[in-house]
C-alpha cells in the first residue's frame, strides 16, 4: 500500500471544522504509522491534526507512537488489547499542546510501564535559531477521559497518564475505574497518574 492510498483513507480535513474521521482499528493502524516519528513529513502533516473517533472500535493492538493534535473520543468506546515490553499505552508519547478529550478505553495494557489513556506526556520544546525563540509545548490537555481498562505492570502503572516530563498538563474531568496492577511492591501505581 503506498503512503497516498493511505492518506486517502481518512474521511475530513484534518482542520477543527472537519477533523479527520476515525471508525475502525485500520484507521487507527494508519495513523499509528504515520505518527511513528515526529521529525518526519507525515507527522508534520498528520501529528498535529484534528480526529474524531466515530463509533466503538475493538481489539486497538497498537499505540500511537506520538500525538500532538486534537483526539476527540466523543465517548465512544475504544477496546484495547496492548501488550509491550517496555512503555505501553494506548497514546505513547502526547507532545506539543495535545489536546485528548472524551476518550473511554476497556479491555487491557500490559508493559514493563504502563498506562491506559497516555503513557507520557513530554515538553518537545526547542529553541528556534532564527527567530531566537523556544518552539513547542505549551500545555498538554487531558479532558473527560475514562479509562476502564486493566492496566498490570512489572514495575509501575497509572489508569490516566503515567509520565510527565517538563511541561504543563491539566487533567480535568477524568476517571480510572480499571483495576491496576504492579509486581514491584515499592513503586507500584496510581489510579489518574
Amino acid at each position: 500500500m503506498t503512503s497516498s492510498k493511505m492518506y486517502a483513507q481518512f474521511e475530513g480535513a484534518g482542520n477543527s471544522d472537519s477533523p479527520y474521521l476515525l471508525s475502525s482499528k485500520a484507521d487507527l493502524e494508519v495513523l499509528a504509522d504515520l505518527l511513528k516519528n515526529p521529525n518526519d513529513d507525515n507527522y508534520k502533516k498528520f501529528g498535529f491534526a484534528h480526529y474524531k473517533i466515530t463509533r466503538n472500535i475493538r481489539n486497538i493492538t497498537t499505540p500511537i507512537p506520538f500525538f500532538s493534535g486534537v483526539l476527540d473520543g466523543q465517548g465512544f468506546l475504544l477496546n484495547l488489547a496492548i501488550e509491550r515490553e517496555g512503555q505501553a499505552g494506548f497514546i505513547m508519547e502526547a507532545i506539543d499542546s495535545a489536546i485528548i478529550k472524551n476518550i473511554v478505553t476497556s479491555g487491557f495494557v500490559k508493559g514493563t510501564w504502563a498506562s491506559g489513556i497516555v503513557y507520557s506526556a513530554v515538553d518537545n520544546a526547542y529553541f528556534n535559531q532564527q527567530n531566537g525563540e523556544w518552539q513547542g509545548a505549551k500545555f498538554i490537555q487531558i479532558i473527560s477521559c475514562i479509562n476502564t481498562a486493566r492496566i498490570e505492570s512489572s514495575i509501575s502503572a497509572a489508569g490516566i497518564i503515567y509520565r510527565i516530563q517538563d511541561v504543563d498538563v491539566i487533567i480535568d474531568m477524568c476517571k480510572n475505574i480499571g483495576s491496576i496492577t504492579s509486581s514491584d511492591v515499592l513503586i507500584g501505581g496510581g489510579g489518574l497518574l
